[in-house]
């Protein structure tokens, strides 16, 4: 075999190997690491069981891995595994005064309103007339207060109404990211507003 030969054995195997290899002439940045996204904790989430609680005549269901504290107003219902708590307000001032009731209705409304901060919202309505077709509005975007309803018994003069405040939370958690959470706290909300029941006791 000729030296010519040889040499143009070489070339050829030269050249397919700059193939393989991209010949881009920079090595070193072909081989530098590529970061992983931040990743965030998979949260716990409650299953979907529950008990009944009765607050000032209210009786209604709370997830069985939440616990309750009485109030002056109504109940907090805590979440240990999410930070969280519901403030939940039984208001009976209204009493009979339809005036009054629609007053402390619309005073409720306007605050979910504030709570939200103008964030886009999702607001289910249950087709409960004697609970005056009760509301849960939940956040689209990360917010302190994500979930929250409302109900109100014109016959009684009697409304509930509540927020979840999310206490370990600042604001910087990909909405993503804390969606399951959200939507396991609506569907506990919309459990307690389908079911709820006011039962005072009879009159003497």
């Amino acid at each position: 075999m000729s030296r010519s030969h040889n040499v143009g054995i070489i070339a050829g195997v030269s050249a397919v190997a700059c193939l393989f290899c991209g010949c881009s002439g920079n090595t070193q940045n072909a081989s530098a690491p590529v970061p992983l996204p931040v990743a965030w904790p998979r949260p716990v989430i409650y299953p979907d069981s529950f008990r009944t609680e009765t607050v000032k005549d209210l009786c209604f269901p709370v997830n069985n891995g939440a616990a309750i504290e009485m109030t002056g107003t109504g109940a907090d219902i805590s979440y240990p595994a999410y930070d969280a708590i519901v403030y939940l307000s039984v208001n009976t001032a209204a009493g009979t005064d339809s005036a009054a009731f629609e007053h402390a209705w619309q005073g409720r409304r306007e605050r979910m309103a504030l709570n939200l901060g103008g964030a886009m919202a999702e607001e289910i309505t249950s087709q409960r007339p004697e609970w005056n077709n009760p509301v849960v509005v939940t956040s689209k975007t990360v917010s302190q207060t994500p979930v929250q309803f409302l109900a109100g018994d014109r016959r009684h003069g009697v409304i509930v109404s509540g927020a979840v405040f999310m206490h370990g939370w600042d604001g910087t958690e990909p909405y993503d990211s804390v969606r399951p959470l959200v939507e396991a706290l609506q569907r506990d909300m919309l459990e307690l507003v389908n079911t709820l029941r006011y039962a005072p006791p009879e009159n003497p």
